[in-house]
Protein backbone atom coordinates (compact mmCIF):
# COMPACT_ATOMS: atom_id res chain seq x y z
CA UNK A 1 0.00 0.00 0.00
CA UNK A 2 1.09 3.44 -0.84
CA UNK A 3 -0.49 6.53 0.71
CA UNK A 4 -0.35 9.66 -1.58
CA UNK A 5 -0.48 12.43 1.14
CA UNK A 6 -1.04 16.07 -0.96
CA UNK A 7 0.90 18.53 1.61
CA UNK A 8 -1.17 21.81 0.05
CA UNK A 9 -3.57 24.15 1.58
CA UNK A 10 -6.51 23.59 -0.94
CA UNK A 11 -7.79 21.63 -3.28
CA UNK A 12 -6.85 22.71 -6.83
CA UNK A 13 -5.42 21.83 -9.42
CA UNK A 14 -2.80 19.72 -8.66
CA UNK A 15 -4.58 17.40 -5.71
CA UNK A 16 -7.73 17.33 -8.55
CA UNK A 17 -6.30 16.35 -11.39
CA UNK A 18 -2.63 16.50 -11.61
CA UNK A 19 -1.55 14.23 -8.46
CA UNK A 20 -4.74 11.54 -9.41
CA UNK A 21 -3.68 11.23 -12.82
CA UNK A 22 0.30 10.42 -11.93
CA UNK A 23 -1.36 7.93 -9.36
CA UNK A 24 -3.35 6.26 -12.65
CA UNK A 25 -0.15 6.12 -14.28
CA UNK A 26 1.74 4.45 -10.89
CA UNK A 27 -1.93 2.23 -10.52
CA UNK A 28 -0.56 1.03 -14.48
CA UNK A 29 2.76 0.13 -13.80
CA UNK A 30 2.48 -1.33 -10.52
CA UNK A 31 -0.88 -3.25 -10.79
CA UNK A 32 -0.33 -5.34 -7.14
CA UNK A 33 0.07 -2.24 -5.20
CA UNK A 34 -2.92 -0.73 -4.01
CA UNK A 35 -2.66 3.39 -3.62
CA UNK A 36 -4.97 5.97 -1.61
CA UNK A 37 -4.92 9.07 -1.42
CA UNK A 38 -5.88 11.39 0.62
CA UNK A 39 -7.31 15.11 1.10
CA UNK A 40 -4.95 18.76 1.03
CA UNK A 41 -5.12 20.34 4.48
CA UNK A 42 -8.17 22.46 3.77
CA UNK A 43 -10.25 24.69 6.23
CA UNK A 44 -9.49 23.39 9.25
CA UNK A 45 -9.85 25.39 13.04
CA UNK A 46 -5.55 24.45 13.63
CA UNK A 47 -5.08 26.26 10.36
CA UNK A 48 -6.64 29.15 11.57
CA UNK A 49 -5.45 28.95 15.04
CA UNK A 50 -1.69 28.91 13.54
CA UNK A 51 -2.25 31.49 11.25
CA UNK A 52 -3.53 33.85 13.75
CA UNK A 53 -0.50 32.60 16.16
CA UNK A 54 1.76 33.60 13.67
CA UNK A 55 0.37 37.51 13.23
CA UNK A 56 0.43 37.82 17.19
CA UNK A 57 4.21 36.82 16.85
CA UNK A 58 4.84 39.78 14.33
CA UNK A 59 2.12 42.28 16.01
CA UNK A 60 3.76 45.13 17.86
CA UNK A 61 1.88 46.28 21.50
CA UNK A 62 -0.74 48.91 20.91
CA UNK A 63 -0.31 48.43 17.08
CA UNK A 64 -3.27 48.43 15.09
CA UNK A 65 -2.85 46.49 12.01
CA UNK A 66 -4.62 44.99 8.91
CA UNK A 67 -4.06 41.39 7.76
CA UNK A 68 -3.36 40.44 3.94
CA UNK A 69 -4.25 37.24 3.25
CA UNK A 70 -2.26 35.94 -0.46
CA UNK A 71 -3.60 32.79 -2.11
CA UNK A 72 -1.85 31.57 -4.99
CA UNK A 73 -4.36 32.34 -8.27
CA UNK A 74 -6.84 29.43 -9.43
CA UNK A 75 -9.67 29.67 -11.74
CA UNK A 76 -11.02 26.94 -9.60
CA UNK A 77 -14.61 28.39 -7.20
CA UNK A 78 -13.90 26.48 -4.57
CA UNK A 79 -10.54 27.80 -3.76
CA UNK A 80 -11.81 30.98 -3.55
CA UNK A 81 -14.80 29.80 -1.68
CA UNK A 82 -12.15 28.50 1.11
CA UNK A 83 -9.83 31.10 0.88
CA UNK A 84 -12.70 33.64 1.71
CA UNK A 85 -13.65 31.42 4.75
CA UNK A 86 -10.41 31.28 5.96
CA UNK A 87 -10.20 34.61 6.24
CA UNK A 88 -13.68 35.20 7.62
CA UNK A 89 -12.90 32.67 10.33
CA UNK A 90 -9.78 33.95 10.97
CA UNK A 91 -11.29 37.51 11.50
CA UNK A 92 -13.98 36.00 13.81
CA UNK A 93 -10.92 35.30 15.83
CA UNK A 94 -9.94 39.17 16.18
CA UNK A 95 -14.22 39.60 17.16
Amino acid sequence: MIAVMPILLLAAQHAKLDIPREIAEAQKLYQHIQFSYGEPLGIHERIIDTLQARIVEKQQPNCEASVLLIGRGSSDPTVKRDLAEIATRLRMQYN
